[in-house]
């Protein structure tokens, strides 16, 4: 690899990360000159970076404005659970019908064994739903790349990036509600349960149940998201009519 290809790399993360935090507004203007002076690299890096990250969705562009943060609403965030659930799905049936291969089924024991001794164990804290939630990452991406399907792969990490509110000023708020509907022990113990259904179904080569059981496990995040996203206009709502 280049050095100028790792370089955008490495831009590239610290812009996405930037977005997804919040530190980089929605509605904000990235000149190419600013970004590059305030990361300390040349424009170039920058501007394939804008490039990518306008396909990746999570910024537009015109002619006469040049690239802007995008307004992202939580029906987008809910439209792209509904499209990862779909993805996820089919990759589980063209498992389930080519087979899992071996050093991806190591891996998938290993992960779903550490899941079931966290949501098992005596205590639940941060520290575990943080490690459980890396090893959920890990078990779709797993499942995914087993495909050998690299267009797959970058659509539906395209749909994880996904922010899923529009404005810092709620996100904060946003991720201890959904903390709340799919942090706790008793969603990871469920979701870690399904995790071993749809390895299981895979196994058996059966590939209906297998797209089955995917595209509900993932559509339950989506329906979290939409309670949690519920809740929290409630909440706000009663705020201004207290205030």
């Amino acid at each position: 690899m280049s050095g100028s290809a790792t370089l955008t790399q490495r831009v590239t993360s610290e812009i996405r990360e930037m977005l997804l935090s919040g530190a980089l507004l929605p509605g904000a203007r990235l000149q190419e000159i600013a970004v590059a002076e305030r990361l300390g690299v040349s424009r170039t890096p920058v501007r394939e970076t804008l490039s990518l990250l306008r396909a990746e969705g999570l910024l537009e562009h015109s002619p006469n404005v040049g690239y802007v943060v995008r307004r992202i609403s939580p029906q987008d965030a809910l439209d792209q659970c509904e499209v990862r659930a779909t993805l996820e799905a089919m990759a589980a049936r063209v498992l389930a019908e080519r087979g899992l291969p071996e050093d991806a089924l190591a891996q998938i024991e290993a992960n779903l064994a550490a899941c079931e001794r966290i949501t098992a164990g005596p205590s639940w804290s941060v520290a575990h739903e943080a490690e459980w939630s890396d090893l959920n990452t890990s078990f779709h991406e797993t499942l995914i790349a087993a495909t050998g399907n690299r267009s797959l792969a970058e659509t539906v990490q395209q749909t994880r990036r996904f922010p899923l509110v529009h404005g810092p000023e709620s996100r904060p708020h946003a991720s201890l509600l959904l903390r709340q509907s799919y942090g706790d022990r008793e969603h990871c113990r469920r979701s870690t349960n399904d995790h071993r259904q749809i390895v299981e179904a895979i196994l058996r080569r059966e590939g209906s149940r297998s797209e089955h059981l995917m595209h509900e496990h993932v559509y339950r995040t989506r329906d979290a998201l939409r309670r949690a996203i519920d809740e929290m206009n409630a909440q706000l709502i009663a705020q201004l009519i207290a205030a």
